[in-house]
Parts: C-alpha cells; structure tokens; sequence
C-alpha cells in the first residue's frame, strides 16, 4: 500500500527485484503491467487513471517514445474528455502527423507543413486536398498547377467563393460536367475569357435538317420587363418560363405551377433530425418521413437555349429583305 496525501492505494506485485515490481497490479484504478522498472511501466492495461488531483493532467512521453511488441487491440471507444481538454501532437521538424494503416500499409495521411497548411493525403502519400492558413480549402494534387478551392469569406465582407485556379493562360478546363453518357458540359477559361459549354458534337446527333417557321415562332415569343418579388427597385428584361417554355421547351426546366412535398424526418425515438425537406430516396435504418406540407417548385429558363430560334428568324427575315430588294 502506498499513499499520495489524498487517498490510499493497494499495490501488489509478484516480485521486486532491484527496484523491479514484477506483475505489478494497482487494484484501487484497474491499472496493471508486466512489470514497473525504473518508473516505465510496461504492457500496462487500465480500465481507468485517476490519482485524485484537482489539476490538469499531463501524459509525457520520453523521446525514445512507445515501444510496442505484438499487436494491441482496442474494441471500445477511446474517450478524452474534460474542461480545456486537449490532445496535442508535436514533432521537431513542424510537420506532426496522423497516418491512418492497413495491413502494414499506409492508406491516409492528415499532416501540417510549415506555413500552417492542414494536408490530407490519401492512396499512399499523394496530397488530394489542403486547407491553407489563409482560408483557402484546395482540391487538387499538390503536384499540378489547376487547383479548385472554397474561399473563406475575405475581411470585412461575409461572403465567400468558390473558385478554381490554373496557372496557365491557354485554354484550360475547370469543371467537367458527366452522367452515363459521358460528357455533357465543361467550364473553360482562356486568356481573359471564359466559355460554358454543352456537348454539341455532330456524333452525337442524328435527323438533323433546317429550321423554318422560325419568325412565327418568334413572334410567339412574349419578352416582357418586370421585377423579382425579392429585388422591388430593379426591372429587368426577360421572359415568364412557362411562356417561353411554350415556344422553346428545351430552354426551361421544370413544371407550370408545381409544388413539393415537404416534412420531417425523425428516428426510432421520435425526436426530429430534420426539418423541410423533400422526401429523400433513401433514409437511414429507423428513421422515418412525415410530410408537413408543400413548397413551390419554381420553374427556370436557360435564354442561351434561344439563340438558335434567333438566329434562323433573323436569317429567315434577311432572305425576304433581300428578295424585296432583288425584284
């Protein structure tokens, strides 16, 4: 039994040979090892540390650091907890790290390098993304020169961006757009200019002929100016989709008048873990949807989509011009 001023504890060992408790077992806290030896304690297990101290506790750990022969399995959680508690890994060369294994084989890496930069590296030791000590969260591998990032928000302003970089001047692609038949669409910039592009290959088009009809088509067409609900003091030009969408249905997305189911989602105890929203596709195990209402499903238009109907009622109007003009 030994006593450190706040309560005492029963210590038991099979043997002590020259300053060595063999099989040393600490009963009071669950900590026991193979042996204590000049203040290391080794193969020790604990179901839980606590030395009656009103203060912080600090675990130090030796330069020569924890030597561990065999494996050692953890089937619980470990839990650190506490006012001000905090893990903190240091290393001498400032780039402290967390490696992520199996089977012998690195899998993931979280470091920091010199700078500040927060670095995840994935599929070995390939960077795949960074938050710099400037707010910038890159996407990208440290080896090119296009990186994608989030902006944090810049100083006296709350707003943020996404943005994506490249380091050169030729025509460089920044965001591709697929589904399962491939490439629809595609971001560019080039020099001081950008292009957003939708897959227009003549492979992939079929029963192809002219336009006609294009001015009475045109003439259907109803710009009009108006102003959003939202913005009262500014008036635009435009179109109602579902007008437009009349005329040139590929340049409006959605449904005249149309609304969504909206609800909740709660879990097996009934308590609410999301509120307003769609009915997903799938739900995790227990958890249900309860529709609370609806909410509309506002309509959109893509006026790009109305240039090809311009262009032949002009090239349509041009022809009569130059008919009038010939007779």
């Amino acid at each position: 039994m030994y006593n450190n001023g706040n309560s005492s504890k029963n210590v038991t060992g099979a043997s002590v040979v020259d300053g060595t408790l063999a099989s040393a077992d600490y009963a009071d806290n669950g900590l026991s090892g193979d042996k204590i030896d000049g203040g290391i304690i080794s193969n020790f297990q604990s179901t839980g540390i606590d030395d009656r101290l009103p203060t912080g506790k600090v675990l130090t750990l030796s330069t020569t650091g924890i030597d561990v022969t065999g494996t050692v399995t953890c089937d619980t959680t470990m839990s650190v907890a506490g006012a001000g508690t905090e893990i903190q890994i240091d290393d001498t060369d400032n780039t402290p790290l967390i490696r992520f294994r199996e089977s012998g084989t690195t899998k993931a890496i979280i470091t920091t390098a010199a700078g500040g930069n927060l670095r995840f590296l994935a599929g070995g030791s390939t960077e795949r993304m960074k938050i710099t000590s400037t707010g910038r969260m890159i996407i990208a591998s440290a080896a090119t020169v296009d990186e994608s990032y989030i902006q944090a928000p810049v100083a006296g302003s709350s707003l943020g961006a996404f943005g994506s970089y490249s380091g050169s001047s030729s025509t460089r692609k920044h965001m591709r757009f697929e589904n399962p038949n491939g490439v629809v669409g595609s971001i560019h910039t080039s020099g001081s200019s950008t292009a957003y592009n939708t897959s227009s290959d003549y492979r992939l088009k079929e029963n192809v002929v002219p336009m006609t009809g294009s001015i009475d088509r045109l003439k259907a067409l109803k710009p009009s100016n108006f102003n959003f609900i939202a913005d009262a003091a500014t008036t635009v030009d435009g179109f109602l989709a579902h007008e437009a969408g009349a005329v040139v249905p590929e340049a409006v997305s959605g449904e005249k008048d149309a609304m969504t189911d909206i609800g909740n989602v709660t879990n097996t105890e009934g308590e609410i873990v999301q509120e307003n929203i769609a009915e997903p596709t799938e739900l995790e195990e227990g958890q249900t949807w309860t529709k609370t209402g609806e909410q509309a499903d506002y309509q959109g238009i893509d006026q790009s989509k109305l240039v090809p109907l311009l262009v032949s009622a002009l090239q349509e109007a041009i022809t009569r011009i130059e008919t009038l003009e010939s007779a």
